[in-house]
C-alpha cells in the first residue's frame, strides 16, 4: 500500500500508521518506506496533524500533487468555492495568456495589477507563462539562466497572488520544453532538482542545492497539470496546433461539445491561448475567443522563425459570469493592448493600455 509506505517515509511508527489508516499492524510492518522531498514531508505531516479521518487516497493524492501529478478529475474548478469568493452577482475573470517570461511586455504585470486587481475575481494564466528558450534549439540566445527566469516568474506570481483573490494556472507547450529537451547543453537546467516548473512556483518554492524551500504564500494559487481548465460552461485551453481562426473555432467547438455532452453539461464559450491572436467569433452558437498575448520583444521569434506575416497581437480578455456561473457575453470584453501591423512595430515597447 503506497499510502502506508509514504507515511513510513515521514517517520510514523507502524502503530501510528495503523491508527491513521485503520489497517492491520502486521501488514504495515512489511511495508518499505518511500523517500519524500521536504515539500512532500511538510504536506503529508500537515495533513495528518489536521486530525481528520484520512483515506489512503488522501495520502497518495497529496504525495503525487507535490510531484506535479494530478488526477484528471481535478481539472474542474470547484464552482461552489468560486461562488463563495464574493458577493457580486457577476463574476469576472482576467485572462493573461502567453507571457513568455522573460520576454513579457515590460512592467505589464505591474500595470495589470494596478488597473484590474479590484475589478475582477480571479486571474487565469493560460500557459506559456515561461518561454524557456534555454531548453530549446534557441538556447544560444541570452535570456539568462533557468534560475534567473524562474525567480522572475516566482516574483511575478507572488505579485499576482498578493493582489488578486484567486490565481489559476495551467501549462502551455513552452513549459514542456524542460521535460522534452533536457541535455548537457542547456544552461543551468538543473537549478530545480525535479518537478514541474509551474507547480513549483505555484507552491511558492525557491531552491537550495536542488531542494525546494517554501518561501512564498501562494495559498490562493491553483495549478492544473494539463493544457485546459473548465470553469462553469467555459473552457480555457492552450492547444498545441495552430490554424486559422475559423478552423480552430470549428475544431475546438466540435471537440468540447462532445466532451461536455458526456458530462451532461452545455458549452457556451472557449477561450484559447497559444495563437497570439486577437479574435472573438461565434461557431455554431459557441463563443470562441482568442485574447492575444502579453509577450513583448523576442528576437529569436523574428530571426529564427522568419516571422514576416501577421505578428503576434497583444491583448487580454475579461470573461464574465452570471450569478449561476453561466457565461455572460454582454459583459465579456476582449481588449487589445496595441495593434501591431509590421515586424518593426512589434519591437516598440510603447502601447495603448485599455482599462475597463
Amino acid at each position: 500500500m503506497r499510502a502506508g509506505s509514504i507515511l513510513k517515509g515521514c517517520g510514523y511508527s507502524s502503530e501510528t500508521i495503523q491508527r491513521i489508516l485503520g489497517i492491520n499492524n502486521k501488514f504495515v510492518e512489511k511495508l518499505e518506506p518511500i523517500a519524500l522531498t521536504p515539500a512532500q514531508y511538510e504536506a503529508i505531516t500537515e495533513l495528518v496533524a489536521e486530525g481528520k479521518q484520512l483515506t489512503p487516497t488522501d495520502i497518495t493524492v497529496t504525495y503525487d500533487r507535490i510531484q506535479g501529478i494530478y488526477r484528471k478529475d481535478s481539472f474542474n474548478i470547484d464552482v461552489e468555492e468560486w461562488e463563495a469568493m464574493g458577493a457580486a452577482k457577476t463574476k469576472k475573470v482576467l485572462c493573461l495568456f502567453d507571457a513568455h517570461i522573460p520576454f513579457h511586455i515590460q512592467n505589464i504585470f505591474e500595470e495589470i495589477t494596478d488597473k484590474y486587481s479590484d475589478k475582477v475575481d480571479a486571474v487565469i494564466l493560460g500557459g506559456d507563462f515561461f518561454d524557456l528558450a534555454m531548453a530549446s534549439k534557441f538556447f544560444d540566445y541570452e535570456e539568462g539562466t533557468l534560475k534567473d527566469v524562474y525567480m522572475m516568474g516566482l516574483d511575478i506570481l507572488t505579485l499576482l497572488a498578493a493582489n488578486f483573490r484567486k490565481v489559476v494556472m495551467f501549462k502551455g507547450n513552452h513549459e514542456e520544453r524542460l521535460t522534452k529537451k533536457q541535455s548537457s547543453e542547456l544552461r543551468n537546467i538543473a537549478y530545480m532538482f525535479s518537478g514541474d516548473i509551474l507547480q513549483n512556483i505555484a507552491m511558492g518554492y525557491e531552491f537550495e542545492n536542488g531542494n525546494p524551500i517554501k518561501t512564498r504564500n501562494h495559498d490562493n494559487v491553483e495549478y492544473y497539470d494539463d493544457n485546459f481548465v473548465i470553469i462553469g460552461d467555459v473552457v480555457y485551453q492552450h492547444p498545441h496546433d495552430f490554424t486559422q481562426e475559423s478552423t480552430m473555432a470549428r475544431r475546438a467547438t466540435e471537440y468540447w461539445n462532445s466532451r461536455f455532452s458526456t458530462m451532461g453539461k452545455r458549452l457556451s464559450a472557449i477561450v484559447t491561448a497559444h495563437t497570439h491572436r486577437h479574435a472573438h467569433i461565434s461557431s455554431t452558437g459557441v463563443h470562441y475567443i482568442e485574447p492575444g498575448c502579453i509577450m513583448g520583444k523576442c528576437d529569436y521569434l523574428i530571426k529564427e522563425l522568419k516571422l514576416t506575416k501577421k505578428v503576434p497581437e497583444r491583448g487580454i480578455a475579461i470573461i464574465a459570469y452570471n450569478e449561476d456561473m453561466t457565461f455572460n457575453p454582454q459583459q465579456t470584453a476582449v481588449e487589445l493592448l496595441s495593434n501591431f501591423v509590421s515586424n518593426r512595430e512589434y519591437f516598440i515597447q510603447d502601447r495603448n493600455f485599455v482599462s475597463i
